[in-house]
């Protein structure tokens, strides 16, 4: 009997370890469940989402780095798209793209953003990154948290390297195959643009040399940076650039940066505007108008917009007394109805910005007096009144800038000690 009692006592009691075993138990879970969901700030904006949606192994990080892979978001392509080629299905993406959303909408990337994607040493997925800007880039990573997501600048390195060529069929034809070459030689059009036209100046054997700075990130190229120093030689004469404190210079210390002038006659009103479908006033038919007519007074004179060579001068149809001016490689004005030309002007003639080149009219089909003024970029007609009529940056004076001077010396020293270093590696 006092067996079969004590047995029964030890039974009773066994449910109380058992109890605490279950709350243990529990707890622990619940523990490691607020561990998971523990939010971490790092950075901007930082949001985690668990872990556990990663991969078979999500707390395995590589103890080496390892591969990165780099793209750019193509037409028609999906975050989805990118990460589901690198091991994440469609529920784990959409972990990634909950955690950025603070810092960017992934289900609105543009065409062209850059991305990497980099995996560990098992080719599990740790790191998205994608440029949301030229200078910011957004990172979402796996960590023992959960997913992680922040914003940070995207470190860049520049450095100077000199580029060298010579005219064959087009002076900059070497550079245009080059990564980044295509837009390096937009930007010398632009920096040349008043004083050199390279579709018509340029001849067999001119030359360039430019010292560029190469933008690097993590040790590969990017694009193609400031120009810092640049010369062309073509037709028996050198013209050189050099960017200072923000603004391309010749060797006098002028500004290379021009501008049209925004009203190339002093008016009354204006009577029409420029249209691409405009009922015109005499024939009552619809068609463009690609200039803009300022009411004037008869013999009003007319001045040009810009340096340039005058390229057509006579009567042309319902234009009247025309005048073209080729400005450079880029732009054209026109001058239309005048009354007549200004005196000892002729085709083919150099005028200045300002100079007179002929007199309001009423020529050609018009309904009154009045100059019509035609502005055109690379052949195609433009807004005369919505351009850029920014004033160029003022001349440095010399004599009180010493340090244009030295900016000059140090620009054509760092070219030549580039050149020569190469010259001696291809020589080893």
């Amino acid at each position: 009997m006092n067996r079969t009692g004590g047995t029964a006592a030890r039974s009773r009691a066994r449910p109380w370890p058992r109890t605490v075993g279950v709350f243990s138990v529990l707890a622990l879970a619940g523990w490691l469940w607020s561990s998971i969901f523990l939010q971490v700030r790092e950075g901007e904006a930082t949001v985690v989402y668990p872990a556990f949606e990663v991969s078979a192994e999500p707390l395995m990080l590589a103890a080496v780095p390892g591969q990165v892979i780099r793209g750019t978001v193509r037409p028609g392509q999906s975050v989805y798209g990118v990460l589901s080629r690198y091991g994440l299905d469609q529920s784990q993406v959409a972990g990634v793209v909950r955690a950025a959303r603070p810092v960017a909408d992934l289900n609105r990337v543009q065409v062209n953003q850059a991305y990497r994607v980099r995996l560990d040493a098992a080719r599990h997925f740790r790191t998205f990154e994608l440029d949301i800007s030229p200078t910011r880039m957004l990172r979402v990573s796996v960590t023992p948290f959960g997913y992680v997501a922040d914003s940070t600048d995207i470190a860049f390195e520049n450095r100077p390297v000199a580029l060298s060529g010579t005219a064959d069929a087009s002076l900059f034809g070497d550079l245009v195959g080059v990564p980044g070459g295509a837009e390096l030689v937009q930007r010398l059009y632009d920096v040349f643009a008043w004083e050199v036209d390279f579709r018509r100046d340029i001849r067999p054997q001119d030359t360039y040399r430019i010292l560029v700075d190469e933008v690097l990130r993590d040790g590969r190229f990017e694009r193609f940076g400031t120009i810092r120093f640049a010369q062309v030689q073509t037709q028996g004469r050198t013209v050189e650039a050099l960017y200072y404190n923000g603004e391309y210079y010749d060797a006098d210390g002028r500004s290379l940066r021009r501008t049209l002038l925004p009203e190339p006659v002093e008016y009354r009103y204006i009577s029409s505007r420029f249209s691409t479908a405009r009922r015109h006033p005499i024939f009552g038919t619809i068609r463009p108008h690609y200039g803009v007519d300022f009411v004037a007074s008869y013999g009003t004179p007319v001045r040009a917009a810009g340096d340039g060579q005058v390229m057509y001068m006579g009567w042309k149809g319902e234009n009247g007394r025309l005048i073209t001016i080729r400005h450079n490689g880029v732009y054209r004005t026109a001058y239309a109805h005048l009354s007549r030309y200004a005196k000892g002007l002729k085709r083919g003639a150099w005028v200045k910005q300002g100079q007179v080149i002929g007199y309001v009219g009423n020529s050609g089909s018009s309904t009154g007096t009045h100059l019509h003024y035609g502005v055109y970029r690379n052949g195609r007609p433009v807004d005369p009144l919505k351009l850029d009529y920014t004033p160029a940056a003022e001349s440095v004076d010399l004599a009180k800038t010493p340090e244009f001077q030295i900016a000059w010396d140090q620009a054509r020293l760092a070219l030549n000690r580039i050149e020569e270093t190469r010259v001696a590696l291809a020589g080893l």
